[in-house]
């Protein structure tokens, strides 16, 4: 390598180093570590590994619980996850990233199975993030006791993975209702370091104990939650689908959400959420965006006491400011409303919830909204109101949680009958902007056949 520097200066000699650097660091080889081959487990691969290389792991059932030591390495199959499996012996953690991992370490291309409680203690999933951001893809994370997927304090990319058939760490036999939190497919716990990114994922038929079968979201900064297929779970509390508590910044765009089931409010998913910006009166930034939200139902346990049952596709907590539904597909699938709020906790809405161009099939004796004091009932061109003592086309005072309008285009004659023309008809249901702080939700807004 050749330099030409004309005269001496400190920003000379700073271009000088950091082009020997560059030019050192690029000469240094990458290497590929063979399982087998080179190395008789993934574990001794890692060791061996230094920032960079590969780990490359050919076909067969390893049995072990691996950790990935802060490295910045692949770890990735050569055959595909059907025929490469990471079995952790029912020993505790499958995969393990605890030592402030970059997106660059990344595990790839392997079913991970087999977590369990280990008999000297310590944590049990298919794969822990503690307080690490590493690249999460094309595994099937499968048959897994505690969380599928685990992040702690993290910020990882949860990619084209398949998260299914979660279970509780604990005897389920002693759960006498919510005493276990785990089994939902992924959990996202305590202050992110990094944006976590759960997208284009699989996630099926998980049992959350108590909140989130698929997804439970605790407190965990800003995820995004993307183009998955959020499926067949079930919570034995709140949210079959996804569950978020102590928190709002949260973005659940283009999701395909159906056939999950909650034992109390929010069979797709239920949001508790709580925040202070601005006196709870700032911007949207807890965000629902065209999703598919359709089927799921809720089965009410038994076994729980004091927690909002409704809402069908969406429950809320009661507190709405700063949430927006934009653009989403919600069809109810038994006979809770649609979206609910729970009329407990409205005294803490600084602003309402917004509720802008969304599509509801609309079916005799099925509520769209409940919003505190009886149902929103359509039938035959009209709104009834169920519970408050009188019938209206317009909506009267009493939660301040949704504002807008619904246009009923036509309504089912039975319960999943079509309208006349056998075509499914949409409400449409949209909320004009901006509108007023402490506005009664819908309040003076009529509702109009289209």
């Amino acid at each position: 390598m050749m330099l030409y520097v004309l005269r001496f200066t400190p920003l000379h000699l700073w271009i000088c180093v950091a082009a020997f650097a560059l030019e050192g660091s690029a000469g240094l080889a990458q290497q590929v570590i063979h399982v087998p081959a080179d190395q008789p487990t993934i574990q001794k691969a890692i060791n061996a590994a230094a920032n960079g290389d590969t780990v490359l792991v050919s076909p067969g059932t390893y049995v072990e619980n691996i950790d990935f030591l802060g490295k910045a390495i692949t770890v990735s199959s050569s055959d595909g996850p059907i025929n490469t499996i990471i079995d952790g012996g029912q020993n505790g953690i499958v995969v393990n990233f605890a030592n402030a991992e970059p997106r660059s370490a990344l595990v790839k291309g392997f079913t991970i199975r087999n977590s369990g409680f280990p008999a000297n203690g310590g944590y049990s999933d298919g794969i822990r993030v503690a307080a690490a951001s590493p690249t999460i893809t094309d595994d099937i994370i499968t048959q897994n006791r505690g969380y599928g997927i685990e992040v702690v304090g993290g910020g990882p990319l949860i990619q084209g993975n398949t998260i299914s058939y979660t279970t509780t760490e604990y005897d389920p036999r002693q759960d006498f209702g919510c005493d276990y939190l785990d089994g939902s497919g992924i959990a996202l716990e305590g202050v992110a370091s990094g944006a976590t990114v759960i997208s284009r994922n699989i996630i099926e038929h998980n049992i959350g104990r108590c909140g989130g079968g698929g997804i439970r979201v605790d407190y965990a900064g800003a995820p995004l939650i993307a183009n998955n297929i959020i499926r067949y779970n079930e919570a034995k509390g709140q949210g079959g689908g996804i569950y978020m508590v102590e928190g709002n910044q949260l973005s659940i765009i283009q999701n395909l959400i159906y056939g999950n089931t909650a034992g109390a409010g929010g069979g797709g998913i239920y949001l508790q959420s709580m925040s202070t910006t601005n006196n709870n009166t700032g911007p949207v930034n807890l965000f629902i965006v065209n999703n598919t939200i359709v089927g799921n139902t809720i089965s009410p346990n038994p076994n729980i006491f004091n927690f909002y049952t409704d809402g069908s596709q969406i429950g809320f907590s009661g507190y709405v400011s700063q949430t927006g539904l934009f653009d989403n597909i919600i069809i109810a699938g038994d006979r809770f409303a649609a979206v609910a709020v729970d009329p407990a906790y409205n005294y803490l809405n600084g602003t309402p919830l917004v509720v802008d161009h969304n599509d509801v099939p609309v079916r005799r004796h099925r509520s769209i909204f409940d919003v505190g004091c009886g149902r929103e009932r359509h039938e035959t061109g009209r709104r009834e109101r169920i519970g408050d003592g009188h019938s209206t086309g317009r909506v009267g005072h009493c939660n301040p949680a949704v504002h807008g309008h619904v246009r009923v285009p036509a309504d089912h004659d039975a319960i999943g009958a079509q309208p006349q023309g056998g075509v499914e008809q949409l409400a449409h249901v949209d909320c004009a902007l901006p509108i007023p702080v402490g506005r009664t939700a819908l309040e003076g807004d009529d509702v109009r056949l289209a």
